[in-house]
């Protein structure tokens, strides 16, 4: 899978054949947010303060989601891409608006279908850069091929990213820590074989994971990581489907 669509169906067709593959309860926790929050709490993983909630009509509900992961804090829902729904709220009053919002926007019938439960979270904002780790994993252990820095100042109250720059210029120790917590993150999900892509918060007290997908990074932007097999280049996709296939770099 290469994509958030297709990941889950691609795991299921691996288990089908008995290729490596990431189990499959792995892969739905990166597709459902609260599932990898849930997760990341209890592998100890530092990542924002958290908490599921619902908007229901009622302006009370953001009291109670502001008090419980503080201000200023971020809405989500739990299983859309590409920042979609995104929204960050500095007041009480900003997160209700914010809270309902996204409720509207879930209710769109070419995005969610009909189901009537629409879950939201609502997490802490974490102030400081972001950067994206590119990986790939063979047998848990987690190979890095690029880090990206998003330039963007990405402060809210929307997250539209429309830059990715490599290599990182953020200071060795803390993009050290950066890879350190993101296999540690993904060995609390469970994730086993193939692409990951991790986005993390680089704050004033040091990385804070906010999360993976079982994919590779999305749109053109895998064009800007060439790989190289001794004398030979290869692209980012190349690589995936040589790894898929059991051909590894010499």
């Amino acid at each position: 899978g290469v994509d958030e669509a297709s990941v889950l169906p691609a795991a299921h067709v691996a288990a089908r054949l008995g290729v490596a593959r990431n189990p499959l309860s792995a892969v739905a926790a990166t597709r459902d947010k609260r599932q990898l929050r849930a997760a990341l709490t209890a592998a100890g993983v530092p990542q924002p303060a958290w908490m599921e909630t619902r908007w229901l009509g009622e302006a009370a509900a953001a009291g109670v989601a502001a008090a419980a992961v503080g201000l200023p804090c971020v809405v989500k829902p739990v299983d859309l891409t590409a920042s979609r729904g995104v929204i960050r709220a500095d007041s009480e009053a900003e997160l209700s608006t914010a809270m309902e919002r996204v409720d509207k926007l879930l209710r769109r019938p070419e995005l969610c279908g009909a189901a009537a439960d629409r879950p939201l979270l609502v997490e802490r904002f974490v102030p400081g850069a972001e950067i994206a780790v590119e990986g790939l994993l063979s047998e848990g252990e987690l190979a890095v091929l690029a880090i990206f820095d998003k330039p963007d100042p990405l402060t809210g109250p929307y997250f539209e990213e429309t830059l990715y720059v490599a290599p990182s210029r953020q200071p060795e120790g803390l993009l050290a820590e950066a890879v350190t917590l993101t296999s540690e993150a993904v060995t609390a999900l469970g994730l086993r074989d193939g692409p990951i892509h991790a986005e993390l918060r680089l704050s004033a007290v040091g990385a804070v994971f906010l999360e993976v997908a079982a994919r590779s990074i999305g749109g053109r932007c895998s064009s800007a990581i060439r790989i190289r097999d001794g004398e030979a280049e290869m692209s980012l996709e190349e690589l995936i489907i040589r790894h898929a296939c059991g051909i590894h770099l010499t």
